[in-house]
């Protein structure tokens, strides 16, 4: 689920293990827009997975458990494929994660109305990479 980056943006800033001018090293994977390096805008912009993973791993599974059921996102189970052990790689993937979207309507409407437990600039950065673009009006 390629929302969850949503949430692991904001983990990540509020525990400061980026910052905006982090940039991701490129790792040899995945699609050809992924092999480069990233900032934190690019990787919500182009759902890096790889990047997400190393950042999953510097948080740590206990305190993404602890924020998941701060921010009552989805149904807060990041254990992975079942007897696979690879909740910090996969959860998100076609995994244990799982989100509703109208559960995933309430938690965009927290992060609009700095409703959940992060720091501000935890928000600001967070909202500032997921803008693209305006739209036009027709």
């Amino acid at each position: 689920d390629s929302t969850f980056k949503i949430a692991l943006s904001l983990m990540a800033f509020d525990a400061e293990i980026i910052d905006q001018k982090t940039i991701f090293k490129w790792d040899p994977k995945g699609m050809e827009i992924w092999n480069s390096n990233h900032t934190p805008k690019t990787w919500m912009q182009f759902s890096v997975v790889w990047v997400s993973q190393e950042i999953t791993q510097k948080i740590g599974l206990n305190k993404i458990k602890n924020y998941l059921k701060d921010f009552d996102y989805g149904n807060q189970d990041f254990s992975g494929d079942k007897e696979r052990n690879n909740g910090l790689t996969e959860a998100w993937l076609e995994s244990s994660l799982k989100i509703s979207p109208e559960e995933q309507i309430q938690f965009l409407r927290k992060i609009i109305n700095h409703n959940l437990p992060v720091k501000n600039s935890a928000i600001e950065n967070t909202i500032e990479n997921m803008y693209l673009q305006d739209l036009d009006n027709s």
